[in-house]
């Protein structure tokens, strides 16, 4: 294996150590923030992500990729700090909109590392196999995550603490970043630079209709898994509070951070396995197209159970039922990525991958507000069945656009 894959899994390891997002919203809520509040915080920090997006991806294209990287890296730090101090929405506000900067500046960037990596050395062909397995790196350090995560807060009892202990890792991930390719093709803009500029991409991509169906369909699949993502820990949380409701309330806030630790665990281990393997759903399959709509069958009928299970007050078992979506989302995403790449030229792949970011960005922004306020009124048990719809709808949009096909010459 090339060393320069090893710090590519390496980054994917260290950036998923966010001790603290397994309990991130159990924690805003011990802080006395509504539901609505919560999903408002959780909605700017998208918004963030969306407004910097493209701009970030452009950037990154034209100044450096590793450049990009770190200073995305070094807001991320900052956020946590301001973490560790907040006591109050307004006060969280500044740790949000930092990660999201850190966010928006990180996502497609990398990526274009990768990718970029494999096309100087004339392996196009890998894309899938490469990207899972470092893929597949991250689910490991989520998991890893998790474990200390929750072995932390059932010792010590203190959710804040895991934003302190996240430094380390951050710190060593900017050591990491010494080692990675030298930004070469780097531009400086000018009048010259008029055929690239920001605005002729952002033209060349919204003109052409296989583009436009790409990036919704990944806004459908990815938005919706990564909008319900968060509220996975309330239901192990409700679940587990629920199993242990005949203890004292220390048993049952153990027994909900066991319930936290070991499905956040089992749930990233799962979703590496459908990393690593996700080329050979797509060999198996035939073509990304056919493993993807596989994956949304999955998907489907996933939801559907966990709608059934949650409204009638089965929340541990409707929570496990997140595990799945794990899977088909990790098996989704290396795919996905493979196909939108087929057809996007190498110096536009950080901007045309920054904009697929955006779309689920803009989605999670809007829905995040409206699940927070669903839960206030209502509970939990009727927001799979919220996300059900949504993917009916999707659906539906989609197979209006099914036979669309990219366009050879894509050029801007």
């Amino acid at each position: 294996m090339p060393s320069i894959l090893f710090n590519f899994s390496l980054y994917g390891f260290l950036k998923n150590q966010l001790y603290f997002d397994p309990f991130l919203i159990i924690y805003l809520k011990t802080q006395s923030l509504s539901w609505f509040s919560i999903g408002l915080l959780l909605g700017i920090r998208d918004l963030t992500v969306n407004i910097f997006e493209i701009p970030s991806g452009f950037i990154s294209d034209r100044l450096g990729r590793r450049r990009t990287l770190i200073f995305g890296w070094l807001c991320y730090i900052s956020s946590f700090i301001f973490f560790i101090f907040a006591s109050n929405f307004l006060l969280f506000l500044p740790a949000f909109l930092l990660f999201g900067i850190g966010e928006s500046f990180r996502s497609g960037t990398h990526k274009a590392i990768i990718f970029s990596w494999l096309k100087s050395r004339s392996m196009e062909d890998q894309r899938t196999k490469v990207y899972g397995y470092t893929r597949s790196w991250s689910q490991i350090g989520s998991a890893v995550s998790v474990i200390i995560a929750g072995t932390v807060v059932i010792i010590w009892g203190n959710i804040r603490l895991l934003f302190i202990i996240t430094l380390i890792p951050y710190i060593f991930g900017l050591v990491n970043f010494m080692f990675y390719p030298r930004d070469e093709s780097v531009s400086v803009l000018s009048r010259d630079a008029n055929q690239n500029s920001f605005f002729s991409v952002l033209k060349g991509l919204f003109t052409r209709p296989h583009l436009l169906k790409a990036m919704f369909e990944s806004l459908s699949f990815e938005g919706i898994y990564q909008v319900f993502k968060p509220w996975f820990q309330v239901f192990l949380f409700t679940g587990g509070i629920l199993l242990a409701s005949r203890s004292d309330l220390a048993s049952s806030n153990t027994a909900a951070g066991l319930t936290i630790m070991a499905g956040y665990a089992f749930l990233h281990i799962i979703g590496a396995v459908g990393s690593r393997h996700s080329h050979r759903l797509r060999e198996k399959l035939g073509s990304e197209v056919a493993a993807m709509n596989f994956l949304w069958l999955i998907f489907t009928a996933t939801f559907t159970s966990m709608a059934i299970t949650a409204f009638f007050g089965f929340y541990l078992i409707a929570g496990f039922h997140f595990i799945i979506l794990s899977l088909a989302y990790n098996l989704w995403r290396p795919v996905f990525l493979s196909y939108f790449d087929s057809f996007t030229p190498d110096n536009l792949q950080a901007t045309v991958l920054s904009m697929e970011s955006q779309a689920k960005s803009l989605s999670k922004a809007l829905l995040a507000p409206c699940i927070g306020f669903i839960v206030d009124f209502t509970g939990l048990r009727f927001v799979p069945t919220f996300f059900l719809i949504l993917i009916v709808i999707s659906l539906l949009i989609i197979s209006r656009f099914r036979n669309l096909k990219p366009s050879p010459d894509f050029k801007v």
